[in-house]
């Protein structure tokens, strides 16, 4: 067995293992897909794998634009994850839960802005409960929103990942939003007036992976969570999009509770750890 870099020769391979693992490996395929190995582009990585022969057991990535560490890497975890980013440093690790602990112990990250256990859902698509809708619409965002959607990206950054309130992460919001604009990923359901968001954080053929939902505080309680991200996946359907996977704190009650009312179900853990710059 061996450990190495892997090589844009090795992407089907990658892509195999990855598809068998789907659910817990939407980031790392939506990525590779956007930039190819060897590629220069936002989701440029750098990917190791352990390998026996030329069948794949264990893939880590690691992102320099974000400085993270994505995992799917379930034997040989923190030597797979040490290959994969070099000497580079490390401000974020996500992946299957037990793979983030052991990768955060094995580099010595003790001092961690935010280490979240996550709840993974999958949904068929063909079985969601979809909730009435009535005089609600929901829409793809336009570059016009983001006087609306980057505050509340913001207001997410700081509610659910510690995120500092500064002029850097406001920036890095600015830029995020605009591009997911670009890509035809954030939904937003109206009422009178923009009352919620859902984001494609993202999209393989025949998969999405929802994330950033975000209601403001003011407007809780009412169903817009629950009801832009079944109009946003009502609209994927469309396009061919037959399975949908969200991973959200386990102690987000409201919000797992808002999910399987939609028909997502429990499918294993995830894990998410930021670390100060």
């Amino acid at each position: 067995m061996t450990i190495r870099v892997l090589t844009a020769e090795d992407t089907p391979a990658l892509e195999d293992f990855l598809t068998q693992r789907w659910a817990a490996s939407m980031i790392l395929r939506s990525n590779l897909r956007a930039t190819p190995i060897g590629s220069d582009g936002p989701y440029a990585g750098k990917y190791a794998a352990r390998l026996d022969g030329t069948r794949m057991l264990s893939v880590a990535a690691y992102y320099p634009l974000y400085t993270n560490i994505i995992l799917q890497a379930p034997e040989a975890t923190a030597e797979v994850a040490r290959a994969a980013t070099g000497q580079n440093k490390v401000l974020g690790i996500l992946g299957p839960l037990d793979q983030v602990k052991t990768t955060m112990a094995a580099f010595g990250l003790t001092s961690a802005r935010i280490v979240k256990s996550e709840v993974l859902y999958s949904l068929d698509i063909a079985n969601m409960r979809m909730p009435p809708i009535r005089d609600l619409r929901c829409r793809l965002a336009t570059p016009a929103d983001l006087e609306v959607i980057v505050p509340w990206r913001v207001a997410y950054n700081i509610e659910s990942l510690r995120a500092a309130d500064i002029a850097e992460s406001r920036t890095a919001a600015q830029e995020e939003m605009a591009r997911l604009v670009r890509e035809g990923a954030v939904h937003i359901l109206e009422n009178d007036g923009p009352v919620a968001l859902a984001l494609f954080a993202c999209r393989v053929p025949g998969a999405v992976q929802i994330g950033g939902v975000w209601t403001p505080p003011a407007l809780r309680g009412r169903g817009y969570g629950r009801r832009v991200v079944a109009a946003a996946l009502k609209a994927a359907q469309v396009a061919g999009v037959t399975r949908a996977v969200l991973f959200t704190d386990d102690s987000n009650l409201p919000a797992r509770k808002a999910y399987e009312a939609l028909g997502f179900e429990i499918i294993g853990d995830y894990g998410v750890a930021f670390f100060e710059g």
